[in-house]
């Protein structure tokens, strides 16, 4: 999903001139919408994901440590199970077994958690420099500060890689932000429009 921003061409002839300070305004308030909509997208994309995981991870070890359990009180009592159930058992231990270990949900979940918590330190420090009372008295300074936030972003998303992609929890994380979220932001939109509203320059 690409959701870098596509330059708008207007014609210089019939284009209307703009103040300085109102291109300033306009290239920050681009820029922030921008990271607004990448941190948000892919927070959501990296929660979901551990979300999946932990749902699959802690079902199948407490199953696993349940039977094991049951198998272990078997070969001590000889008498609490019959043959035929301590065989199922042992079947079931040994397939979730399997299926644990090739799978690895638990590290699975942990990665992604792991990432998630990267996003969230990258998302504290844009909400730090968007929510400055200063910014719109130096656009410079606040446009460099919003281009680390970028480069953190870039490196993050260079670290992905085949232990950390998975295509299921891509699938369901594209299906969750067609459905249930919808135009996801790292920002609540109406705190941030409000902010705004407030904090713009009386002469743009």
């Amino acid at each position: 999903m690409s959701l870098e921003l596509q330059e708008i061409k207007e014609d210089p002839k019939t284009a209307p001139k703009r103040d300085p300070k109102e291109i300033n305004y306009l290239h920050l308030v681009s820029v922030e919408d921008n990271l607004d909509k990448l941190l948000g997208f892919y927070y959501w994309k990296r929660y979901i994901a551990a979300a999946f995981w932990s749902n699959i991870s802690t079902p199948i070890n407490l199953a696993i440590t349940l039977m094991t359990a049951m198998t272990t009180a078997q070969a001590a009592t000889l008498n609490l199970f019959s043959n035929s159930i301590t065989s199922t058992i042992s079947i079931i231990t040994f397939a979730l077994t399997v299926i644990n270990t090739f799978f690895k949900p638990h590290l699975q979940m942990t990665q992604n958690i792991t990432i998630m918590e990267q996003w969230n330190s990258v998302g504290v420090d844009f909400e730090l420099i968007f929510y400055d009372n200063n910014k719109y008295n130096d656009y410079d300074l606040f446009i460099e500060n919003y281009r680390k936030i970028q480069e953190r972003i870039n490196e993050i998303r260079k670290t992905d890689g085949p232990d950390t992609i998975n295509f299921l929890t891509d699938l369901i994380h594209i299906i969750s932000t067609k459905c249930c979220l919808k135009d996801i932001h790292w920002l609540d939109p109406d705190i941030k429009e409000s902010f705004r509203k407030n904090l713009r320059p009386l002469e743009i």
